[in-house]
């Protein structure tokens, strides 16, 4: 069990396990349930109601494989992938409720790793659960110097997880929250140890460990771990209290230092921020909003365990599409439900209600020590609620050595067993091997090993470039047939079995959009441009991530001059990564001139996704045409009151004087506005703007470092301009507020002012000035004044 404890938290934190890891892990859990329970080492097995926790929670992943009439199945609500797919494929065969049978039989098969670490150590004495708590200890103050490492040499050679963020203390984790879970628990097991210890040097001792994981909590950054510090404090003042003077105190202290923390530290500022929307692709509020939709959609029934990603991926809005995967909902209150349905959300609760009455027995039994390990069980339990850390399998093991406290076998000590001397023959029969519970539970150990191991090695091929072979072992895979068929088409074998392997993969998995994919490609390399068109549309419904998908969508939709549908499909694109999508961008461009896809370009770019600094730098107007149309899409933008910033409208001059087409930049703005327009040799600008409402004509005056700015373009030599305003303050050199700036764009400060004298024009108080433009270099001046001006 030690040895399943350490290859569990050393090779397991990360919710996204390698198929190695995720074999070792699986197969040592096992291994190490199987030899415990075959043991001699107690008179009594598990209780009845180990027996019933251990097998809930493996039975719903199990019973969401099991196949039902397709009719039955269609019935159900967050079933429409299924009946899309069987209706293309024109089938009508049994499937199961899960919408992803592989990542549910993952599910099921890590599941089963929990209840073996679960069952193996409620199996032992007590002296044997005291033991892997100390191993806990050992393994959290080993993740914390390797942590220390890190943070001294953040380079990846010490981070044992691909998704850990170099230069932060995540130990044997890839999120550092998570390490932080493992110190909070390590801290609040060293405080029940020394409470439960009789030696006064041995209680020093954990206390003093106890301080040192508080300090790695706090190196962690880890917002949640900090605030669980506390509340795991203060759970153990309470449990802990004699009194109930003393309990309230307790929890008032540690209620006044945790408010304390949240008003006045930074600490307590970013976790406010954290929930109150702070943007990105991270931002909680954002995936708790997109996962209720995929709740509503699968409710109650559930879309599948393990398939949250997929799920979420179809019905994600395309504004929050980029390059960052959700593969969970940060929060278990929303994604036990729309993986496992109400049944989940069933055990789960009856789990819990279980544990609070087994907390409040062992308190009347006056198990002190079982009643603080779970104090610290609430730890992972309460970050689950705004994260994930019981899907590590590393975290999710601790948890389960921790809640074998509450469910362990009540006899801990080798009782010799009576020898009857004549048994009856009904007696001598139940002595059987095959009547006896650890029998079953070895042999169906063993099985999951085995098919731990088949499964992990058909995952280990097909990442290897076999997924013939991996079909050989595992013909169920989803994975495998996707792998087998994209290794046809790369080989040119468009029909026949790769359009085989397609479809078992989609009928496996009707959530990939990858399967849709090359279903689509394989008919359109046929010659069938409708069934084609059907596949990648069907694709497209699951969401705007795969990027093959789009780029089918976007290029069909041109060809069928579909405006809306393009516009969608070329701005899933850019955001996945407009850096690398210049070929689509150059579309995008040259497709302005049509009204129709303009405005829905304009759109897109009205909710300021990623792309769109990279887009506006690319314009480039090199004739008429080009930039009247360009120029339409700013008039667009502006509609939805989208103002360019003052270096966008400055680069797009910049080009167009650079390539000499700022002539023809300027008719088409005259074109446009008219007599709005002003003298082009004065300034390319419309200096009209309304900046209370933000209704900005485009290259209008515009916020810039709290004053108001424009491009212009005035000609060489020297400029009378008057400011008026009704600010009456003036600075500590007698003039106005209202300051005037110019300087060269990006290229310096080459253009001056001079001459600036207070006045009073039709009772407000004013400047003037003279603004002189060298000859050379400045065809294109950034002018600013401050805050609520007027020009004349």
């Amino acid at each position: 069990m030690a040895l399943a404890l350490c290859l569990s938290v050393i090779l397991a934190g990360s919710s996204a396990l390698s198929p190695g890891a995720f074999s070792i892990v699986l197969v040592a859990a096992w291994s190490a349930c199987i030899a415990v329970i075959n043991s001699n080492c107690t008179r009594r097995r598990l209780t009845k109601a180990a027996w019933l926790m251990g097998l809930a929670i493996a039975a719903i992943p199990l019973a969401q494989m099991i196949p039902i009439p397709l009719r039955a199945a269609g019935a159900l609500a967050g079933q429409a992938p299924l009946l899309n797919a069987a209706s293309f494929l024109q089938v009508n065969n049994w499937h199961p409720l899960t919408l992803d049978v592989e990542s549910t039989w993952h599910s099921f098969l890590l599941a089963s790793g929990y209840v073996a670490v679960f069952w193996g150590a409620a199996t032992l004495s007590q002296n044997g659960r005291v033991g892997l708590i100390y191993l806990v200890l050992a393994l959290a103050m080993a993740g914390l110097l390797f942590g220390f490492a890190q943070m001294v040499h953040p380079d990846s050679r010490f981070y044992l997880q691909p998704d850990a963020v170099p230069g932060t203390l995540t130990g044997f984790f890839g999120n550092r929250n998570h390490e932080a879970d493992l110190l909070v628990i390590a801290a609040g097991l060293a405080v029940a140890l020394a409470g439960a210890s009789p030696a006064r040097l041995e209680r020093l001792t954990l206390y003093a460990l106890a301080i040192v994981f508080a300090a790695g909590v706090i190196a962690t950054r880890s917002r949640a771990g900090i605030l669980l510090l506390f509340v795991l404090a203060g759970m153990l003042l309470l449990q802990r209290s004699g009194s109930r003077k003393a309990a309230l105190l307790s929890a008032g202290a540690v209620f006044s230092a945790l408010l304390a923390l949240m008003l006045f530290t930074p600490v307590g500022h970013m976790s406010f921020l954290r929930f109150l929307g702070e943007g990105g692709s991270f931002d909680r509020i954002l995936i708790w909003r997109e996962s209720l939709v995929a709740l509503r959609e699968v409710f109650p029934v559930g879309s599948g365990a393990g398939t949250f990603a997929q799920a979420y991926a179809s019905v994600e809005a395309l504004e929050d599409v980029s390059g960052v995967f959700i593969n969970h909902a940060h929060s278990e209150v929303l994604q036990v439900p729309i993986e496992l349905g109400l049944p989940g959300v069933m055990l789960v609760g009856g789990a819990l209600i279980s544990l609070a009455i087994r907390f409040v027995q062992l308190g009347r039994q006056g198990e002190k020590l079982a009643q603080a390990v779970l104090c610290c069980l609430a730890v992972p339990i309460l970050h689950s609620l705004v994260d994930y850390p019981l899907r590590d399998f590393a975290i999710g093991s601790v948890a389960c050595l921790l809640l074998s406290f509450a469910f362990a076998s009540r006899s801990s000590v080798n009782v010799p067993r009576p020898v009857t001397r004549h048994p009856s023959p009904q007696t001598a029969i139940k002595a059987t091997a095959i009547y006896k519970p650890r029998f079953w539970l070895t042999a169906a150990g063993l099985l999951l090993v085995a098919l731990v191991a088949q499964t992990g090695v058909a995952d280990i091929l097909v990442g290897g470039g076999r997924p013939a072979l991996a079909l050989r072992i595992t013909p169920l895979s989803s994975r495998a047939h996707l792998a087998r068929a994209q290794q046809l088409i790369g080989d040119g074998e468009w029909a026949g079995e790769a359009t085989y392997h397609a479809q078992r993969a989609l009928w496996l998995n009707t959530y990939s959009a990858r399967a849709w994919a090359l279903i689509g490609y394989s008919a359109l390399q046929r010659g069938d441009i409708a069934r084609a068109d059907s596949a990648f549309l069907s694709a497209a419904r699951l969401g705007w991530r795969d990027e093959a998908v789009q780029q089918y969508v976007f290029r069909r939709a041109v060809e069928t001059g579909s405006a809306e549908t393009a516009a969608r499909a070329a701005d899933a694109l850019l955001r996945r990564n407009a850096a690398s999508s210049q070929t689509v961008m150059d579309q995008v461009i040259n497709l302005l001139p049509d009204a129709g896809f303009r405005d829905e370009i304009a759109i897109r770019l009205a909710e300021s996704p990623s792309w769109k600094s990279i887009f506006l730098a690319r314009l480039n107007p090199e004739n008429q045409a080009r930039a009247a149309a360009q120029i339409e899409l700013f008039r667009a933008l502006a509609r939805h009151k989208v103002p360019l910033a003052v270096p966008d409208a400055l680069g797009y001059l910049e080009r167009s004087n650079a390539s000499g087409a700022l002539p023809t930049v300027l008719d088409a703005w005259r074109l446009m506005h008219g007599a709005k327009a002003g003298d082009p040799q004065l300034s390319a600008i419309d200096g009209a703007f309304q900046f209370n409402d933000r209704s900005l004509f485009p290259f209008g005056w515009l916020p810039r470092d709290g004053r108001l700015a424009q491009v212009v373009a005035l000609s060489p030599g020297s400029h009378s301009l008057t400011l008026t305003s009704p600010d009456r303050q003036k600075d500590s050199d007698g003039h106005a507020s209202p300051r005037l700036d110019i300087s060269c764009g990006e290229r310096g400060k080459g253009a001056s002012v001079a001459g600036i004298q207070a006045a009073k024009i039709d009772g407000k108080q004013a400047i003037r000035g003279t603004i002189t433009i060298p000859p050379k270099r400045c065809a294109l001046q950034i002018l600013s004044i401050g805050p609520a001006t007027e020009i004349r």
